[in-house]
């Protein structure tokens, strides 16, 4: 409880500050971290800003490109989704990491359930 009130005041005073020095306190901070916590951050943050129905609408559009073709690398499927929705580029790490949980799942299912995506197979090539 202690802690959520030292947050709350640190919260406070930075608010306090000019645009320009509240991005030295990020810089400041961020280079505190490594870069695997950093990512975390990242994605806490992505996940903090943007509603939860937008993650679900980029989820099902991943998932729908990597049935349409698994040939597609997760690094093509994020850039991809930085164009059609429209995101900010510093984006791309967080959603390579994103298609490749995708991908992974999407191959999960195939492997689980070949006789679903054998006749996808069969409408292609007729």
């Amino acid at each position: 409880m202690n802690q959520e009130k030292y947050v709350a005041t640190g919260l406070r005073l930075v608010k306090c500050l000019g645009d320009h020095f509240q991005r030295v306190f990020l810089k400041v901070l961020f280079n505190g971290f490594s870069e695997k916590k950093r990512l975390q951050w990242l994605e806490w943050t992505c996940h903090a800003l943007y509603p939860e129905t937008r993650w679900m609408k980029l989820d099902r559009w991943m998932e729908g490109m990597f049935r349409g073709d698994m040939s597609r690398s997760p690094s093509k499927v994020a850039s991809m989704s930085i164009n059609y929705f429209k995101m900010k580029s510093r984006m791309y790490p967080f959603l390579v990491k994103m298609a490749q949980r995708i991908k992974n799942r999407v191959l999960m299912r195939q492997r689980r359930h070949p006789e679903e995506y054998a006749s996808q197979e069969n409408e292609w090539q007729g």
